[in-house]
Order: C-alpha cells, then sequence, then structure tokens
C-alpha cells in the first residue's frame, strides 16, 4: 500500500496479507491450486477478522460489490428459497422475489454446473455471519435511485448504497492507468487491447454483467 491512501472520516481500512504477496499465480492446473490458495486465504483471514473483532468489538458490516438485487437472490437462496430459485417448487409469500433463469447468477442453476461454483459456500458463510448479528448492515456499491427496491427488498437487514466505489488511484487523476488496486482471483489477459485499438474512437460499447455470470454465444451475438 502506497502511503498517499484514501482516507474517510469514521472509515477504517485494514489490509492484511493473503500469503502471496508477489501475486497468485496458479498453473494448467487451476482448481486444485486455488484450493491451495483459498485454504491459505481462509486460515489468514479468519485469524485476522479474529483479531481484528477482539481489539474493536464493533458490529459487523459487510461491503457487498455485487449488485443489490443479486444480495437479494442469494439471501432467499440460503433462508428456505433454494428450491423455488433453481425452480423446482413454487415461490412461498415469503419470498419477495420473481425470478426466470437468465436473472440468475450461473453458478446457481443446477442445470448448468459452472466452474463458478466453489463460490457458492463462500457466499454462505457471509449470510451465515450476518444472520448473527442483531442489527446487520450491509454497505452497497450502488446508489439510492439505481436499485431503491432491491436495497428495500429483506427487511430485517440495513442496506446503505455508498457507490459508486471508484479505485482511489482515478480519485486525484493524476495517473489514469494505474491499476495496482485490481485483485483477479483468475489470470486475466489483455489481448483484447489489440483489437480495441483496432477500432475507430468511440466505436466499442463495454457492458459488463460482473465476473460471475456465462454468457453463450447465442446472448453474445
Amino acid at each position: 500500500m502506497g502511503a498517499n491512501k484514501l482516507t474517510i472520516p469514521d472509515l477504517s481500512f485494514l489490509p492484511f496479507s493473503d500469503g502471496y504477496d508477489s501475486g497468485f499465480n496458479p498453473s494448467l492446473h487451476i482448481h486444485a491450486d486455488f484450493k491451495l490458495y483459498r485454504s491459505e486465504l481462509k486460515q489468514r483471514s479468519s485469524h485476522f477478522v479474529c483479531n481484528l473483532i477482539l481489539s474493536t468489538a464493533n458490529p459487523f458490516t459487510l461491503l457487498w460489490i455485487q449488485p443489490a438485487p443479486v444480495f437479494d437472490i442469494l439471501y432467499h437462496y440460503f433462508h428456505g428459497h433454494a428450491d423455488y430459485i433453481n425452480h423446482q417448487t413454487k415461490a412461498s409469500p415469503s419470498c419477495s422475489i420473481s425470478l426466470s433463469p437468465p436473472d440468475l447468477p450461473s453458478f446457481l442453476l443446477l442445470s448448468k454446473p459452472s466452474v463458478l461454483s466453489f463460490i457458492l459456500p463462500l457466499f454462505q458463510k457471509q449470510f451465515l455471519q450476518l444472520d448473527q448479528e442483531t442489527n446487520p448492515t450491509v454497505l452497497v456499491n450502488t446508489f439510492d435511485s439505481l436499485e431503491v427496491d432491491s436495497l428495500r427488498a429483506i427487511h430485517n437487514i440495513n442496506m446503505i448504497p455508498i457507490g459508486p466505489l471508484i479505485p482511489s488511484a482515478f480519485l486525484d487523476g493524476k495517473d489514469a492507468t494505474d491499476s495496482t488496486f485490481g485483485g483477479d482471483i483468475f489470470p486475466v489477459s489483455n489481448d483484447y487491447l489489440q483489437w480495441l485499438d483496432s477500432k475507430e474512437d468511440k466505436s466499442v460499447v463495454y457492458v459488463s454483467f460482473g465476473s460471475y455470470l456465462e454468457l453463450s454465444m447465442r446472448q453474445m451475438e
């Protein structure tokens, strides 16, 4: 971390090492390597968070960087509505969402097992932690007028929009190429830059569905 990190009143930023300070570089056997990485991250993060809780004794607050509707879907999934979300049963009156398969993160679809299915247990642990809080609070990377209904869909959780969040490297406008804020789990390729450079200025529209969504070729046409 650089010395000129962003500071906000009443908000502390406390980083910890995942054991791969030089970067996580999986080999061709990505699943086996990622299991080792996840085990190391789990051990280090648990130790760090435990010490942090003991030292501060403050309530748990979750920073949610996915869209608010994704939080709502996963909340209901882990609170008795998994069969409905997978379209195996009809919705119960306590479920406030109406879904079709295109609305769902691909790792929730039983009919289409996803390479990202390992993420589901990680989300489950986050929701179990929220369930233990007397006044659970979630900070969401969005703004109120964009997802107003989704932010109020779960009555027992205080969802606070604090976005849009942008990398601190962009705040001073001095170096827009600074990418030190990145945190990709899987190796990424920059091959697309050559393709983009071949196009005319302002001729390409970029639409991001997040890193957990798999699009078919038909959807991308």
